[in-house]
């Protein structure tokens, strides 16, 4: 299978190369604190919902617009499959919302409907890899953030601002009885399947190559 995403690292600018797909977010969106030493760039499903309530004094900006600042970028990662399952979850219970658990569960136990999915892999912005966010900044002046429950406390420690209030609990599937479907299922189709796995790790190669490059922030 034709790899659609390729990572790039030029005079150590993150970018990649894709064969024409629409990332349907703007490239650039970030967050800026009050003083112009941080950054926060989001990339969807990364605990976005929590970090972007914390940090809803900072200014909303876009990065590739900095011209006399040079903050510290706060970025955050997570396990590239484990993100699609988030993604897709989301997709999928976005669009099946209005049907009965039944009928949601019938859908994506479908062999075919599966096959769709698994053909396709990226659907929309939630399953992009995690590259095309960060295209064109400078990796050496990136703080990556590992994805766990503990990830949002450790932002706000590395900010250093004690003003700011830790939200509740991470956003999760398991908040829907209709999510936790579809998210189990996917994840067990995924677990029974090394085709599937692979293809999954072939679309997101580029993430892969990205965490190979970068250490985390304990």
């Amino acid at each position: 299978m034709k790899r659609i995403f390729k990572f790039k690292l030029t005079n150590n600018k993150i970018s990649y190369e894709y064969d024409g797909i629409n990332p349907g977010h703007p490239h650039g969106t970030c967050y800026v604190s009050p003083d112009k030493k941080f950054n926060y760039v989001n990339i969807p499903k990364n605990a976005t919902a929590s970090l972007k309530k914390m940090f809803s004094n900072w200014e909303y900006s876009d990065f590739n617009k900095f011209m006399d600042i040079d903050p510290k970028h706060v970025v955050v990662l997570r396990e590239p499959i484990e993100r699609w399952v988030s993604g897709m979850t989301q997709y999928l219970y976005r669009l099946n919302k209005d049907r009965s658990e039944e009928e949601i569960w019938n859908l994506i136990n479908s062999q075919s409907f599966q096959n769709l999915i698994f053909d396709f892999v990226i659907f929309d912005h939630h399953t992009l890899p995690q590259t095309c966010f960060l295209s064109g900044l400078d990796l050496d002046k990136i703080t990556f953030f590992y994805f766990d429950e503990g990830v949002v406390s450790k932002i706000r420690d590395y900010v250093g601002d004690e003003k700011l209030i830790l939200p509740g609990k991470l956003n999760t599937s398991t908040q829907s009885n209709i999510k936790l479907a579809i998210s189990t299922t996917l994840k067990s189709v995924i677990n029974n399947s090394p085709s599937i796995q692979y293809r999954l790790n072939q679309y997101y190669f580029t993430d892969h190559e990205l965490f190979n490059k970068v250490k985390f922030y304990n």
